[in-house]
C-alpha cells in the first residue's frame, strides 16, 4: 500500500510539474503584512530567535528597505481557529492584536503550514485517530482559508509553506548517519512533494477566487543540500533532532526561500551573518541565493 501511495504521488508530481513551473513569476512588492497559521518549522522555541523563520524575514526585509509586519501563532489546521497574536520577534514589527478584529491588522499575505508527519494520505483524506468529525487535511485548511475571506475586508493572498520532511522514516538515532541523508532529501524531492502538490492543486481548485500558491520550502532546501557545497554541512549543523527542529542555517535557509515567495525577489545581497551560521553555509550565502532565486523562477522540482 505504501508503494502505490508513493507511485501516486510521483505521478501527480510529473503531471504538476509543469503547471508549478508555468505558475508565473513571483511578483515583486516592497512590502508585506503576514499572518502566520504556522508550527515550529516556521517558529521554533529556543533560547534564540535566529531559529525562528520571522526573525530572518524581518532582517532581510531591512537589508532592502521592504517594509514587514507580521503576526502568528503555533498550531495544526484543526485547531488554528481563532487565529491569535502568539508571536512576536524583535526585528520585526507587529500588526495585530487579538483583542481588536481581525481585519484591522490589513493582511495582504496568509501563510499556512501544516504537519510534516501526514503524508502517508492524500489531503482529502481523513485524518487517523481520534477525529470524530472525519477531518482531513483539506477540509481543515479551508476552513481557516474561508475564515480569513469572511474576516478580511480585501482578500489576502495564501502561501501553503512546505516544511520540511521527518528524520524519523530514515533514521532512529539522532544525529541520523550521513549515509541516510541522500535517502532523505530524495524522498522530500519525491513523493513527500508530491503530497503537498496535490495539497495546493485541490485548495486552488476548492476555492478558485482565492490566489493560492505553494512557497516549496522543503524541497528546495533538500535539493541545495544534496549540492556541493552545502552537502557538506553535517545533519548535526542543521537539525536538533528526529522531528526535525531545525538550528539557525536551517531556519535561515527556510527564510531565505520564503523571502524569495514573499517580495518576489532574490535574497539580499551581502547580508551581515552571525557566528551561529554554519562556516560551510555562510560562505556559500551568495551563491545560495543566486540559486534559490533561479529555481524560484524556472520551477521547484
Amino acid at each position: 500500500m505504501t508503494q502505490c501511495i508513493r507511485r501516486t504521488f510521483l505521478a501527480i508530481a510529473l503531471i504538476l510539474q509543469a503547471s508549478l513551473a508555468a505558475a508565473g513569476p513571483w511578483p515583486e512588492r516592497d512590502s508585506a503584512r503576514i499572518y502566520i497559521f504556522g508550527n515550529s518549522l516556521i517558529t521554533h522555541l529556543s533560547d534564540t530567535q535566529e531559529t525562528t523563520v520571522p526573525h530572518w524575514l524581518g532582517i532581510m526585509a531591512k537589508a532592502e528597505g521592504r517594509k514587514l509586519a507580521l503576526d502568528g501563532r503555533w498550531g495544526f489546521p484543526r485547531n488554528f481557529l481563532p487565529p491569535i497574536d502568539n508571536w512576536a520577534f524583535a526585528e520585526v514589527d507587529r500588526a495585530w492584536y487579538q483583542d481588536r478584529p481581525f481585519a484591522t491588522g490589513k493582511f495582504d499575505t496568509i501563510i499556512l503550514n501544516t504537519e510534516n508527519f501526514i503524508q502517508y494520505n492524500l489531503a482529502d483524506v481523513p485524518y487517523l485517530g481520534d477525529n470524530p468529525d472525519q477531518a482531513t487535511p483539506l477540509g481543515a485548511t479551508l476552513k481557516v482559508f474561508d475564515w480569513v475571506e469572511q474576516n478580511t475586508d480585501t482578500l489576502p493572498r495564501f502561501f501553503i509553506y512546505e516544511g520540511w520532511e521527518g528524520l524519523g522514516d530514515v533514521s532512529k538515532v539522532f544525529p541520523p548517519p550521513p549515509e541516510v541523508m541522500p535517502q532523505y532529501h530524495a524522498h522530500a524531492q519525491g513523493s513527500y512533494a508530491a503530497w503537498y502538490d496535490d495539497y495546493v492543486a485541490k485548495l486552488a481548485a476548492s476555492r478558485p477566487q482565492m490566489d493560492i500558491r505553494l512557497i516549496p520550502v522543503g524541497r528546495i532546501m533538500s535539493r541545495l543540500l544534496s549540492e556541493e557545497p552545502l552537502s557538506q554541512i553535517p545533519p548535526e549543523a542543521l537539525y536538533s533532532d528526529l522531528s526535525p527542529h531545525g538550528r539557525e542555517t536551517t531556519y535561515l535557509l527556510a527564510a531565505m526561500i520564503t523571502y524569495a515567495a514573499v517580495f518576489g525577489a532574490r535574497p539580499p545581497e551581502g547580508l551581515e551573518l552571525p557566528d551561529s551560521i554554519d562556516t560551510v553555509f555562510a560562505t556559500a550565502y551568495e551563491a545560495t541565493a543566486d540559486r534559490i532565486w533561479d529555481i524560484m523562477q524556472t520551477g521547484a522540482n
